[in-house]
């Protein structure tokens, strides 16, 4: 992980900035390589500067972190203080004179804020909180091949399940048992839990791109979208596979048909430099070409890693280029309100040949 805490420091200095501090779960993750350690709780602080490696953490997560730190060059910290008395006592170490520019994240709680503020100004020390995103956010856009490795190993978890599951699914079963019981193949296989609240949209609830899986059950004639994600160590995976319960109707293979050509038309486009809004401005044109303008509402893609909505993004605002290394998601849809949806998704890697796939699950609609 030393490559990764030199990144964020040569980060720091060519933007003129002294520290980074940061409260984002993810962020520290990403930085430490920590495996095994975090949950969901923002319970830790990292301080990042030419000198200086350390997490501030309690009782619950020091024993593990201490372990996983050993050999490294962080440091971790459990004195039993709020985050912001401790961000002052070690930069009162480390800053003399002047006034340090500190990055602070942009989403950081308000209270927070407001404690490091007060905290700083008590010690007399010279700063400047700069808000904005953590050096390691962006730096965590382009994965490495050990990252790539176990994204790939994430996918093959879901893709298992997704094909367990298509054999137990039977018309009548409501959304959440189905939802439920993805949620609970995936965890049996290895994942450490589901990446996101797995999405199963029915009939009609598939015009809703979020929905939230209910009481509904599967009926004949219904398109069934399910996107879904496993996380193990940290990653996630993100998929979407649109299956039909019986024989569709002639509107709903059509547009499955059309979904499915403006997800391998931009396949094509993926690779290194290219516009992320250019590819989703080809989705959107292959579909309204097709009969559906305004039918298909979200941006094209996303990036996926420790957070499954990371950076880059497909959308029409985004005025970002594609890396080589970065991991994205190709998702186009159509929603039809009253009728349904589809929607059909991978997520991979552009490579400098272009776009490969993490999942090996079939594009063509699977009839149960």
């Amino acid at each position: 992980m030393l490559d990764r805490l030199s990144a964020v420091r040569e980060s720091l200095r060519a933007n003129g900035l002294d520290a980074l501090c940061t409260t984002s779960v993810s962020d520290i993750r990403w930085m430490t390589g920590f495996t095994e350690v975090f949950d969901s709780e923002r319970a830790h602080l990292a301080i990042v500067a030419d000198d200086l490696a350390l997490i501030h953490t309690d009782s619950r997560y020091s024993d593990a972190m201490r372990s996983r730190a050993e050999g490294s060059e962080w440091t971790i910290d459990s004195t039993p203080c709020r985050h912001a008395a401790l961000f002052a006592a070690k930069l009162s170490e480390l800053i003399h004179d002047g006034a340090w520019r500190i990055c602070i994240d942009s989403d950081i709680p308000l209270s927070e804020y407001r404690a490091l503020t007060a905290a700083l100004t008590e010690a007399g020390i010279g700063f400047e909180l700069v808000e904005g995103a953590s050096p390691a956010r962006a730096l965590r856009e382009v994965k490495d091949a050990s990252e790539i490795e176990l994204l790939f190993s994430v996918q093959a978890i879901a893709d298992k399940a997704f094909l367990e599951l298509i054999e137990w699914i039977e018309p009548g079963m409501t959304e959440l048992s189905v939802a439920t019981e993805l949620e609970y193949r995936m965890k049996r296989l290895g994942a450490q839990s589901a990446s996101f609240p797995t999405i199963v949209a029915s009939g009609p609830n598939g015009a809703n791109p979020h929905s939230v899986a209910g009481q509904r059950k599967l009926e004949a004639g219904d398109l069934v979208i399910i996107d879904y994600g496993a996380r193990c160590l940290d990653y996630c995976s993100d998929t979407t596979r649109t299956i039909a319960i019986g024989e569709p109707s002639a509107e709903l293979r059509r547009i499955y048909d059309l979904t499915l050509e403006a997800h391998n038309r931009c396949k094509e486009l993926v690779k290194p430099g290219a516009p992320c809004r250019d590819v989703h401005n080809l989705a959107a044109e292959i579909i309204a070409d097709g009969g559906y303008s305004g039918k298909f509402n979200h941006g094209l893609g996303h990036g996926v890693g420790i957070d499954v909505h990371e950076g880059p993004t497909m959308n029409s605002r985004y005025e970002g280029v594609l890396e080589a290394g970065n991991v994205v998601t190709i998702e186009p849809g159509i929603y039809i309100p009253g009728l349904g949806g589809v929607r059909i998704e991978d997520c991979g890697v552009v490579g400098e040949d272009g776009f490969c796939s993490f999942t090996k699950l079939t594009h063509e609609l699977i009839v149960i």
